[in-house]
């Protein structure tokens, strides 16, 4: 959407945009990365360098939530402008808990709207009362006293966090998915709904960015760390490298080898923010892949309205094995072979 905005007194175009009815999810907090826009007589900024590829900001992509204008521009927009406020019969509430950022939806035939905050540590009583207090903001403005189901899904860690020490992996409803009394979590719903957990390292949030993806295909997460997926027709394997892992580039070279090598998929796609020397990599390499846009929040809004959803999700967690690299020759002579021609 092409629109002409006219400065501030602050100068801000956060608060011009906002003027015009436009929405900043995360509140121009600088951590969602959602407020898109077209505008390549702005300055690229750190923030945009953390969000968009260098091809990306040559293109004139830009945040406008850290920029400022002196003078009338016109831009090109990819925000949502904010729909008037509507009073919800039976609205139902997302919570998808990411490392990074956490983002909670208000849900009634689709998404009405989601608020995107920056994500606590992994602790049970500070996760709870995010998703608590972000739920009952929606409710209040929207009209309505609870919500009638609530769906949770997250990152490995947020999940055993916010399900607590009471509940263990073990009693089955984490990993094949089930629905609880509220109560059990103090949140302001009837029923929650946990999507399934497949192990220790995948979370319900890995498993909604795996759906729609095309078999014999191949899934990089990058949040904090990276998560494999390889989606094959009867299974589904994963592995999982961390962050500050001793030689991360050379492990994460030597994983994307291993997995093309074994299980050749025609197709790469990552969801997140792959730094600047693995995606470079992954171009030096010649690999054909593809930035996803991540889709968990209108994958969980679709889960959360739909039992036959819930049982495709169920469905894909039965498929998951988890690899440990560490064990496999193969994989450790191609880290060594990434070693040499680092």
């Amino acid at each position: 959407m092409k629109i002409k905005v006219y400065p501030t007194p602050s100068k801000k175009l956060r608060e011009a945009l906002e003027n015009e009815g436009f929405r900043f999810p995360c509140g121009g907090k600088g951590v969602c990365g959602r407020c898109k826009i077209v505008a390549p007589m702005l300055a690229p900024t750190e923030l945009d360098y953390r969000f968009f590829t260098a091809k990306d900001i040559a293109e004139g992509l830009r945040l406008a939530c850290d920029k400022t204008i002196d003078n009338p521009i016109e831009i090109d927009s990819f925000m949502q402008q904010i729909p008037a406020p509507r009073k919800l019969s039976e609205a139902m509430i997302t919570a998808i808990l990411g490392d990074r950022v956490s983002e909670i939806s208000i849900v009634e035939d689709g998404i009405v709207e989601t608020l995107v905050v920056s994500s606590p540590e992994a602790d049970t009583v500070k996760l709870r009362s995010l998703v608590g207090k972000q739920s009952i903001e929606l409710f209040e403005k929207y009209g309505v006293p609870k919500a009638t189901v609530m769906l949770v899904a997250g990152t490995a860690a947020r999940m055993r966090a916010f399900c607590g020490r009471s509940f263990d992996t073990e009693d089955g409803f984490l990993q094949m998915g089930d629905t609880l009394e509220a109560s059990k979590f103090d949140m302001p719903a009837e029923e929650v709904y946990l999507p399934p957990f497949p192990n220790a390292t995948t979370g319900s949030l890995d498993l909604l960015e795996l759906d729609d993806l095309p078999d014999n295909s191949l899934l990089l997460l990058a949040e904090h760390g990276y998560q494999f997926f390889y989606k094959g027709e009867s299974v589904i394997a994963t592995a999982q490298l961390t962050e500050d892992a001793d030689c991360a580039n050379t492990a994460f070279a030597a994983t994307v080898r291993y997995f093309c090598e074994t299980y050749q998929p025609t197709a790469i796609y990552e969801v997140g923010t792959l730094p600047k020397e693995i995606a470079d990599y992954l171009n030096k390499a010649e690999c054909s892949w593809e930035h996803k846009e991540s889709a968990a929040t209108v994958r969980a809004a679709r889960a959360v309205e739909d039992n036959r959803y819930k049982t495709r999700l169920n469905k894909w967690s039965r498929k998951i094995v988890l690899l440990h690299l560490a064990d496999e020759e193969r994989w450790q002579e191609l880290f060594s072979l990434s070693q040499q021609t680092e």
